[in-house]
């Protein structure tokens, strides 16, 4: 948690755009207020998790998180945007609370 060393897959994932000898490194404890979800980008050609909300976990905490839609409603469109989703993300919300 909180490093991502030099041999990360990512880092070498662009052919000719290659990142060699980096390592990064942060000292905060972050979260994740909605986890991962298995979607909040759902298009015909991508569907995955591209959306975050990162908080300090040493100053906040998860108070609540609306809920997802599940696969079985975005499957009722072909892909985002449509009428019942007007963007191609899915909207991700909590609420945060000081400790």
């Amino acid at each position: 948690e909180g490093k991502i060393e030099a041999d990360y897959p990512d880092w070498s994932s662009s052919p000719g755009e290659e990142v060699k000898e980096l390592t990064l490194q942060h000292r905060f404890s972050l979260g994740s207020a909605c986890g991962t979800p298995k979607y909040t980008n759902y298009t015909l050609g991508f569907k995955d998790c591209l959306d975050y909300i990162f908080y300090d976990k040493s100053a906040f905490y998860v108070e609540q998180v609306i809920p997802m839609p599940t696969e079985e409603e975005l499957a009722l469109n072909a892909a985002l945007p449509n009428v019942s989703f007007p963007s191609d993300h899915i909207s991700i919300l909590a609420d945060l609370k000081w400790l």
